[in-house]
């Protein structure tokens, strides 16, 4: 039964991902306040849950669970360096999306899993994990219109990366039987979620509202204090 609901959520998503560009929040008014409190969610979500998450890996892999940890974050800034800093203008973009298109389906894959994993102990844990990522994906912050068009734009290659979260719920058992390795790979995603939330999601300089951005995160830390009780 715990798979059930990972698997709506993931088709959920799928379905946001495949027709995103035509969900897309047109109006500039009102899609940089939705971005600022979505980015007030995410950063809330980081820090209020998915680090504690990753402490309780503490418990069967020591220390080496936060080098995984800072091993994402590091991955996640030193690949997108290297690309921008070796691509010459006229293929950054199409580089970068054959990059993007790897990163967008290991990414949601390994969403899969921890949906599934977070089910099984919790559903309410689960609706919380998931509505951050379907925040993302419906405002187009990790969403495939992200990626070049000549990789997003092919049926078949769109097709497949849609449905990247339902495989990863797919395979979920297979990574949740090795507990001490999945403990590891949690720690290293929830690091580039972490990169991801802290420097693509919160809107740089003069750009966002910062009054929608801290009413998301007064909004989520009211939600998730709520299920501490």
């Amino acid at each position: 039964m715990s798979i059930v609901l990972p698997i709506i959520f993931s088709l959920i998503l799928a379905a946001v991902h495949f027709f995103n560009e035509k969900i897309q929040i047109r109006q500039e008014y009102v899609r940089i306040r939705v971005i600022s409190f979505v980015a007030g969610i995410s950063v809330t979500y980081v820090f209020l849950n998915l680090l504690p998450e990753v402490y309780k890996g503490f418990e069967i892999v020591d220390r080496l669970i936060f080098i995984f940890l800072l091993g994402g974050f590091t991955a996640a800034h030193v690949t997108e360096k290297y690309v921008y800093q070796h691509s010459a203008p006229q293929t950054l973009r199409e580089n970068l999306g054959g990059l993007h298109s790897l990163a967008f389906f290991l990414y949601h894959f390994f969403i899969g899993v921890i949906l599934v994993d977070l089910s099984k102990s919790s559903s309410i844990g689960s609706v919380l994990f998931f509505l951050p990522v379907l925040f993302y994906s419906a405002v187009g912050l990790l969403s495939l219109e992200k990626i070049h068009p000549k990789i997003w734009e092919r049926p078949v290659v769109k097709f497949i990366l849609s449905l990247s979260t339902l495989a990863g719920v797919l395979f979920a058992d297979a990574f949740l039987g090795i507990q001490p390795i999945f403990s590891l790979l949690f720690g290293f995603i929830v690091g580039v979620f972490l990169y991801v939330a802290l420097i693509d999601f919160v809107p740089k300089e003069a750009r966002g509202r910062p009054e929608y951005f801290a009413l998301g995160v007064l909004i989520y830390t009211l939600i998730l204090t709520a299920t501490f009780i």
